[in-house]
């Protein structure tokens, strides 16, 4: 199948990136202005000449794809062969070890029910743990990226939604806490949110899968002249904690748990671990899809996440024993095909 793909900037690029594993040719690339003459060592098209291209989709991928639209309607292209990517899921057909893309049935409805994938700008998006692993080309290992980072810091990566966690800590938590209070931030990266609660208690614990993540937190730690913090180096699935705490902080962790058993695992020992009348207050990225589980893998960086389905995601909590009381949408990523963002939550 020939592809020409609308665009040559970085969300074009992301998408070539995958097409290095799928059978699919790009015999060139358009762009509504042209700014550029070759691309991937491939030739860029005007699009006044698309007409005369023999090719049988094209796909758009940059975000601005409403002037994209109006392109296609003023060349008169055939719309029925362009695919715009920042709304769109491909269904896919996994068979022997290969990914084949049906392009001829693409949807943008959120209502998604197959087996597919969204290309976004900087990643994929998919509902199968095996389409990761065919362009990961290994096995889905979430721990895998965070024990290679050496540091996390909220507000650099996205800071409305750090902005708004604080808010919600600020509003629902804060007043309850004791001078006397233990917290525990379970997966705790390299102690931004301990540092923080640290101020109103008198002790806070974090704990972490990655090494170099606790070495860092220790460090900033000392620097800041911060002595009521612990910092712990294990394995969320399987850690033995120190403490009976009065709140528990959970920023992020369950965005790389994939497994619904452990899942319920961890939150079973959250609830063991919580004293009575304490929070648990949790911060996810997740999806208001059909499916249980989203995932999103970055290639240039081997960067996965699981995001749970809401819905799945809150009845897990009550399965272990927690009762909501309150959720929060911090952060929306996307709406279409299906909407995922970044929601916090405060269970007692």
């Amino acid at each position: 199948m020939n592809l020409i793909i609308w665009g040559t900037g970085n969300y074009s690029k992301n998408v070539v990136s995958y097409f290095d594993s799928i059978g699919d040719e790009i015999v060139g690339f358009t762009e509504s202005k042209l700014k550029k003459n070759e691309f991937f060592n491939k030739p860029v098209y005007p699009s006044e000449a698309l007409s005369e291209i023999d090719y049988d989709f094209i796909l758009v991928a940059c975000r601005a794809y409403k002037e994209v639209e109006q392109t296609v309607k003023d060349k008169m292209l055939d719309e029925s062969k362009i695919i715009y990517l920042p709304i769109s899921w491909i269904p896919v057909r996994v068979s022997s070890g290969t990914v084949q893309l049906d392009l001829n049935n693409v949807t943008t409805s959120t209502i998604c029910t197959v087996t597919g994938i969204h290309f976004s700008h900087n990643g994929i998006y998919t509902n199968s743990k095996e389409i990761i692993e065919f362009f990961k080309k290994s096995n889905v290992k979430t721990e895998e990226y965070w024990k290679q980072q050496d540091s996390f810091n909220a507000k650099t990566a996205v800071n409305t939604i750090a902005v708004n966690q604080e808010k919600l800590l600020e509003e629902f938590v804060l007043p309850e806490i004791k001078k006397e209070d233990i917290i525990c931030d379970y997966g705790c990266g390299s102690g931004e949110w301990s540092r923080y609660i640290s101020r109103f208690c008198k002790q806070c614990d974090g704990y972490d899968v990655s090494e170099k993540m606790i070495r860092t937190a220790k460090q900033l730690s000392i620097e800041s002249e911060i002595s009521n913090v612990n910092f712990y180096c294990a394995d969320a699935r399987n850690a033995l904690l120190n403490n009976e705490y009065s709140h528990i902080l959970m920023m992020g962790l369950l965005t790389y748990i994939d497994d619904e058993t452990e899942l319920i695992s961890i939150l079973k020992l959250m609830r063991k671990s919580l004293r009575p009348g304490g929070m648990l207050v949790a911060r996810d990225t997740l999806s208001y899809s059909v499916f249980d589980r989203m995932f999103f893998y970055r290639k240039n960086d081997n960067y996965v996440g699981v995001y749970w389905n809401l819905r799945k995601y809150e009845n897990y909590f009550i399965e272990a024993g927690f009762e909501l009381l309150v959720e929060r949408y911090l952060w929306p990523y996307f709406t279409d095909p299906f909407d995922a963002g970044s929601r916090g939550f405060v269970f007692i």
